[in-house]
């Protein structure tokens, strides 16, 4: 039998369909796919590498440094944080799942390696380095002062900054050239000694403080004021480092979409090369097609457009559906082969939407039964008190446990809200208390509660109007969400990230399927 190795991580790889290998004109059109695919997935993971590397090559301020260079990727499912080497990146992109997370995870970051160490090598690592500059101090002690280790560090830091200063600041870095010039350094020191190291160190601080993030200037700042020469250079090589660090994340952002067109490319021309070698079938992927996208075929199949970077995509309105089962806390269906790089990302999309809508439906039932309440600060103190308490729904705590909790805070802020207006006491009766924890407790059949089911609708409807704009600015959050714009749209733009990339890889795939049913 054919063996395939999936790259993709599936949980679940059926061979459904030989190829028939035995006839030339077979094997040679298989071999022409397979390096039509190969050849389209070589280009792109050439750009994503020649990208990634120029952001690290930013970083360095020398190129020996470059080897402890890499990128720093967050947790995967139940694998942890690692730091991946540049020079092993391009052997870790044979790795879908690597590829897949630097895509659609932004914390995914450029760093420096963080080796293995032990408290002696600490200490040994920290001797060293107060050795360096304890012969740099020294050579500047002599009669008369030795520039050499100082101007050989200065020529660095010049370097640094033509890369961090690169594209637009001409002037700065023609400034930055003249002060540090060689020539230049030797003739202040020749004039000035010392003052030579006190002028150059404030002039770049100025300049790094023209340059950095504001996280970084309360640092500026304290080396302004630091006396000692020796620790204010120090002290700005560190921060140098740390401010293009910053710069190459900064950077790494602002190119995501093309990192996310490159990563989509590669991700579609691979599932084709291993389509090309061995026929799959993804049985949870069919059955879920199945069950959300079979038309009748009187029926005119709509679509919704979803914005994917700087162009569109059509998606149906039957894949809508299918995604939204994906994420429907009353469905628990086998996950989908071909989503399983964002089952993590999609459960945490599950879990965050029921307690939304379980936190808005216990707001909209309380400002109901208590009008004055609406408006008051006690809304916004009740409505952070719920989220906190519904942060382990649904997968540590049993929902009418945690219903119960939900129940005695709101009763809690009823009470609290009544003691500071007590006109407010004539209105809410113990009777009034009573009905609304039942009502509460009802959420338990989630969408057998009438109001959930009204919040669980307004979410779907805003979840849609997302997918069809390119931002959330200027989508109208629905009022009973009021009280978690900010939680909902998070949400909202974690699941239009996960749609849109997996239907532009897949989506061609799934409308096979479908033609089939």
């Amino acid at each position: 039998l054919l063996r395939c190795n999936l790259s993709l991580r599936l949980t679940s790889c059926f061979i459904v369909e030989m190829p028939d290998n035995t006839g030339r004109d077979a094997r040679m059109k298989k071999e022409e796919e397979a390096a039509s695919s190969k050849s389209g997935a070589g280009e792109e993971k050439k750009k994503i590498v020649d990208m990634l590397s120029n952001l690290v090559q930013k970083m360095t301020i020398n190129r020996e440094e470059a080897k402890n260079m890499g990128f720093l990727v967050p947790p995967v499912g139940d694998e942890p944080a690692k730091f991946v080497l540049l020079e092993d990146f391009e052997r870790s992109l044979e790795d879908l799942a690597l590829l897949h997370e630097i895509a659609m995870n932004d914390s995914f970051a450029i760093g420096r390696a963080q080796e293995e160490s032990s408290e002696l090598y600490d200490r040994v690592k920290k001797q060293m380095h107060n050795a360096y500059w304890d012969m740099l101090k020294n050579e500047l002690e002599t009669d008369p002062p030795g520039f050499t280790m100082v101007f050989s560090l200065l020529n660095d830091i010049k370097d640094s900054f033509e890369t961090l200063l690169a594209g637009n600041n001409d002037r700065s870095l023609a400034n930055i050239r003249h002060v540090l010039d060689p020539e230049v350094l030797r003739q202040v020191a020749q004039d000035d000694g010392l003052g030579v190291l006190d002028s150059s160190t404030m002039f770049l601080l100025t300049m790094m403080g023209l340059a950095c993030s504001p996280v970084r200037d309360a640092e500026i700042a304290a080396l302004k004021s630091e006396q000692d020469l020796i620790k204010r250079l120090r002290g700005l090589m560190e921060t140098l480092g740390r401010m293009k660090c910053d710069m190459a994340n900064y950077t790494l952002r602002t190119q995501r979409g093309d990192i996310l067109r490159y990563a989509v490319d590669y991700e579609k021309h691979r599932f084709a090369e291993m389509q090309a070698i061995c026929k799959q079938e993804f049985p949870a992927t069919i059955e879920w097609l199945r069950r959300n996208c079979v038309i009748p075929a009187n029926e005119q199949v709509d679509s919704d457009t979803i914005m994917l970077m700087d162009g569109m995509v059509q998606l149906p309105n039957h894949m809508f559906e299918a995604y939204i089962e994906l994420i429907d806390p009353e469905k628990n269906h086998p996950f989908p082969e071909l989503l399983q790089l964002d089952q993590r990302r999609m459960q945490q999309v599950k879990s965050v939407a029921q307690q939304l809508c379980i936190c808005a439906t216990i707001m909209q039932l309380t400002c109901a039964s208590v009008l004055p309440f609406t408006a008051s600060k006690n809304r916004a103190e009740l409505a952070r008190a719920l989220i906190i308490l519904c942060k382990d729904v649904p997968s540590k705590a049993k929902l009418s446990e945690t219903l119960e909790s939900l129940a005695l805070q709101v009763l809690a802020a009823i009470d609290s809200f009544i003691a500071q207006n007590t006109d407010a006491a004539k209105t809410v009766t113990e009777q009034h208390k009573q009905a609304l924890k039942a009502q509460i407790m009802q959420i338990a059949g989630l969408r057998q509660s009438g109001v959930f089911s009204v919040i669980w609708g307004k979410l779907v409807m805003h979840v849609k109007n997302i997918l069809k704009t390119f931002t959330c600015d200027g989508v109208p959050i629905p009022t009973s969400f009021i009280d978690y714009r900010g939680e909902l749209n998070k949400n909202c733009m974690l699941f239009k990230r996960v749609v849109t990339h997996n239907y532009f890889v897949y989506g061609e795939h799934y409308q096979k399927y479908i033609q089939e049913f």
